[in-house]
């Protein structure tokens, strides 16, 4: 009897402060991150970005939207300036159009970015990161993990100084 409470006192000082070991989802992406070296954010970052449009179909973002009046108002500041730049690339390619829509979508975004949805968006990243640390799926921890970073205040000390992420620039919202 001695030997199983001793081991599970060890078990339990040797575990994140939660008491919860690390899972063989969150080792995975660790070991990823250490073999790429020092250029792993810069190598992956147009992959993270994008996976991060599939954060938003995870359940902490169920109910996560802007307010419909400011959201209006936004886009219709923004649509005269670029429905001049989608109809003069649309007679030349039909194909450019969609890099000048992104260009809209980040305007309208970069408007609708307050400090307090940020708040609200970090704090929903960090329990989708809790939830998929003892899950499966290491491209989304991954990705929700590098979003989450790039979207903090913390940024400018983990990015060399750089601001964080501007929100029209990150795929997922």
């Amino acid at each position: 009897m001695a030997r199983k409470r001793s081991r599970r006192k060890r078990r339990a000082k040797e575990g994140p402060a939660a008491g919860r070991p690390v899972s063989s989802t969150a080792k995975r992406v660790g070991e990823r991150i250490a073999a790429a070296g020092p250029d792993y954010l810069r190598n992956n970052f147009i992959r993270i970005m994008q996976g991060g449009a599939a954060l938003r179909q995870e359940p902490e973002f169920a109910d996560l939207y802007f307010e419909p009046r400011q959201t209006l108002e936004a886009a219709a500041r923004h649509f005269p300036r670029f429905s001049q730049r989608l109809r003069r690339v649309a007679r030349r390619d039909e194909n450019a159009v969609a890099p000048v829509y992104d260009d809209y979508r980040i305007a309208v975004l970069n408007d609708l970015d307050t400090p307090q949805f940020r708040q609200q968006l970090q704090r929903r990243l960090e329990q989708c990161i809790d939830r998929l640390k003892y899950g499966h799926d290491v491209e989304k921890l991954e990705t929700a993990l590098f979003i989450s970073v790039l979207l903090s205040n913390k940024a400018s000390k983990t990015m060399k100084g750089k601001k964080p992420l501007p929100l029209g620039e990150c795929t997922a919202w």
